[in-house]
């Protein structure tokens, strides 16, 4: 793969000096011995780290034993954001219990508040979180609104159409 910065500087030298002769300077330069040269710095690209994981998180963690499991599925159920689903949803988990966050929040970066909290809290009380689906955000009650919206729309329907018998 060729960098495009190359290509186009390859592009403007063929254009000015022809094929051949900027072929010949190529050969030349690969077999020189001198390594008195000096060496051009090639870009190197930006390695990315992985995304940092509540579940890594909660690895690294120093836990009680009994803890571990309720903090690896409430890590698990964060990564597949089924717990704590958007940034709304930790800004209010943060409001309720009072936790301090960072002024740009990302989900990523709210793991550690957010999993110190839940290891102080009582096993019981963070399986109780997860089963009822606190925090799980707008989007789960979007049935519940498309039933009563329907219900509404059905009952105005229905009221019409009596006025008009009448």
């Amino acid at each position: 793969m060729t960098d495009p910065d190359v290509t186009e500087e390859l592009r403007d030298l063929v254009t000015h000096y022809g094929i051949s002769a900027v072929r010949a300077s190529l050969i030349e330069i690969t077999s020189a011995k001198d390594t008195s040269a000096p060496q051009v710095n090639v870009k190197s690209r930006k390695r990315t780290k992985p995304k940092p994981t509540a579940a890594k998180y909660v690895q690294r963690m120093e836990l009680a034993p009994q803890k571990v499991p309720t903090l690896t599925r409430a890590a698990e159920l964060y990564d597949e954001k089924r717990f704590l689903p958007a940034i709304a949803d930790i800004k209010e988990f943060s409001r309720v219990y009072d936790l301090k966050l960072p002024k740009s929040v990302s989900r990523a970066s709210a793991i550690p508040r957010v999993f110190s909290f839940l290891a102080s809290m009582d096993n019981d009380k963070i399986e109780k979180t997860l089963k009822h689906g606190a925090f799980r955000g707008p989007a789960h009650l979007a049935p519940i609104a498309d039933a009563i919206r329907k219900y509404a729309e059905s009952r105005h329907s229905l009221r019409s159409t009596t006025s008009i018998v009448k």
